[in-house]
């Protein structure tokens, strides 16, 4: 089981940066990253289209993908507000994002899109996931009616959440984060049964609170988007950029990194459960 947890994940990155012709999943998350959220991006359609041809959906069927994109720069963080908490000594300063590890995971799963979408606007994400959080509470920031009716193509919100490491201690974040349902282009390949698709990017705007110094969540980016694949699966891509320390090593090291994995692919276990059983506040 140990050799099993300690399996390390792949560092080997693929990635031009071009974001006009993206070949890589690496260009694909951080093409996203920088302009899934703005209000003029340009059309990302080449991006969706090249993440599906970047990921062997077929193999997905059988088992996930996962892999190391390149590290987030100053420049990307720009995409996101990084501010100091409330009860910051003066200490605080924006933090160097080449100390957060990016990996990502690619899974494939039976889901309608709808059903998708109401799981991961829900507010009560503790009953939902309870193993994964000690307390949960999610605010809206935008119009949760108006992102349901469709007049609006995103909803934000923000997060505090509490939640632990054995033998480590607990940390509560306040997070923030958002959702944007998107038109789906035409798709070399597939017919699926939907015609958008969702992204949600989520992150920890300051350090995380803890309880002692055993632990030390510094950096957290989230990327998350959700492709509509042939009648009711979505293929999901996943990336996070982390950097994280308890004692029992950090998310540099092949343990911490792949529990962490693991517990990402159980996620999406568990939303193909809660899919097929129609739950969703």
């Amino acid at each position: 089981m140990l050799l099993v947890a300690c399996k390390p994940i792949a560092d080997e990155v693929d990635t031009t940066d071009d974001v006009d012709q993206p070949d890589s999943v690496s260009d694909v998350l951080a093409l996203f990253w920088n302009r899934a959220f703005d209000a003029d991006r340009p059309d990302l359609d080449v991006a969706v289209q090249a993440m599906l041809d970047q990921l062997d959906e077929d193999a997905l069927a059988d088992d996930h993908a996962e892999g190391g994109q390149r590290r987030l720069t100053a420049d990307d963080l720009g995409a996101v507000d990084l501010f100091a908490p409330e009860d910051d000594d003066g200490t605080w300063a924006m933090p160097d994002p080449d100390l957060a590890r990016p990996v990502f995971i690619a899974t494939r799963y039976t889901c309608d899109l709808d059903t998708l979408q109401g799981l991961l606007i829900a507010r009560d994400q503790l009953a939902l996931y309870d193993e994964a959080y000690e307390t949960y509470a999610r605010t809206y920031t935008t119009s949760d009616a108006d992102f349901v009716a469709g007049t609006a193509d995103a909803l934000s919100w923000s997060v505090t959440l509490t939640s632990s490491y054995p033998g480590a201690g607990s940390f509560t974040e306040d997070l923030l984060g958002g959702i944007r349902r998107a038109p789906l282009p035409a798709l070399e390949g597939v017919d699926p049964a939907a015609d958008s698709y969702l992204v949600t990017r989520t992150w920890l705007p300051f350090p995380a609170a803890r309880d002692n110094d055993a632990i030390a969540f510094d950096q957290d980016y989230q990327l998350e988007i959700y492709v509509p694949w042939g009648d009711g699966e979505i293929v999901h891509l996943y990336g996070i950029w982390r950097q994280l320390d308890t004692p029992f090593g950090d998310f540099e090291g092949d343990l911490v990194s792949r529990l962490t994995v693991n517990n990402l692919v159980r996620w999406d276990d568990q939303t193909e459960t809660l899919c097929a059983e129609g739950a969703a506040d």
